[in-house]
């Protein structure tokens, strides 16, 4: 006759994909930490380093708070003291250098990515990441994986949106009649630099940051394939006059499976074009040195702007 099996339960683990292949959660024996996309940060997200602050214990990301500006990732603190402490990012299983370059001018070296082409970053922590990736893992390593096809029909998924930034404080500055009377009362030596102007100079280097995104992508998979068509445009400005990000980005993503399944062909294809524009370094300290009886132009060559506009000295 028939015999009755017991039912038995079965739930599958998660797995964690490394360098040199897939392992499931338990069985890894390092620091790793994944964040999904379920996970992420939301908002205005211009860089991909953005979607993981504060989601991962001992890593901390500095954001500098311009768009394409570099983004600061320490794992687990700093761990050089005259190299690099940056880790070593890996896209879809492609290292991407970080020393040298546009890097060493304070942009971020994902400038090309699109956020929203991301599926999951998994954060390597611990030093072992270097036996998988040589030396270049000793700061840790930060694994992006991009989106691929959804099963079933063809997907068509568009986002929009649009943001203002705005800087909600500044320094308390004396204008310019409080400023002439300090400069005659501690530094008569210097009223003869005094000149009959009103300026805010805060006000002239910063502004309402609006920028606008959008995404488009078409993705599907049937019985041996998928696909991920996306593209994505953004342009954001900064704070500071003068700075402004803007990127047109494609990407695709495909997969086919060959010989009932025994081959795997998996490509992923970025192209992104950057236009990248950023204010010199010292620009907010120069505004607060710049004395609030100078006159943003220069009547004398007919109204260009000054080149030298500085706060008199106090004794």
């Amino acid at each position: 006759g028939d015999i009755a099996l017991p039912a038995v339960a079965v739930s599958l683990a998660e797995v964690v994909s490394t360098g040199y292949g897939t392992q499931l959660a338990g069985s890894v024996t390092g620091a790793v930490t994944k964040v999904s996309a379920e996970e992420f940060n939301t908002g205005r997200i211009v860089s991909p380093e953005q979607l993981i602050e504060s989601k991962v214990a001992g890593v901390q990301v500095i954001d500098n708070n311009e768009p394409g500006g570099g983004m600061s990732i320490r794992i687990r603190g700093a761990t050089s003291i005259n190299a690099s402490s940056d880790p070593l990012y890996v896209v879809d299983g492609l290292p991407i250098g970080t020393g040298g370059g546009i890097s060493t001018s304070g942009r971020d070296p994902l400038n090309f990515l699109n956020p929203n082409d991301i599926e999951n970053i998994t954060v390597l922590k611990g030093g072992e990441a270097a036996s998988i990736y040589g030396a270049n893992a000793a700061n840790g390593v930060v694994l992006i994986q991009t989106k691929g096809g959804r099963p079933g029909t063809t997907h068509v998924d568009y986002t929009s949106s649009v943001s203002a930034s705005q800087v909600t404080r500044l320094p308390s500055m004396l204008d310019a009649t409080q400023f002439a009377a300090a400069v005659k009362q501690y530094a008569p030596q210097n009223a003869s630099q005094l000149q009959n102007a009103s300026t805010d100079w805060f006000a002239q280097i910063d502004r309402t940051g609006v920028g606008q995104e959008h995404n488009l992508a078409v993705s599907g998979a049937g019985q041996s394939n998928a696909y991920r068509l996306s593209l994505g445009y953004l342009n954001q400005d900064g704070i500071i006059k003068g700075s402004s990000t803007q990127r047109v980005s494609l990407g695709l993503n495909y997969s086919q499976r060959l010989f009932g399944d025994h081959l795997d062909v998996n490509t992923n294809l970025r192209g992104s074009r950057s236009l990248d524009q950023f204010a010199p370094g010292g620009v907010l300290s120069n505004a607060a040195q710049m004395g609030p009886t100078q006159p943003v132009t220069d009547p004398a060559s007919g109204g260009t702007f000054r080149s030298r506009t500085t706060m008199p000295t106090f004794a």
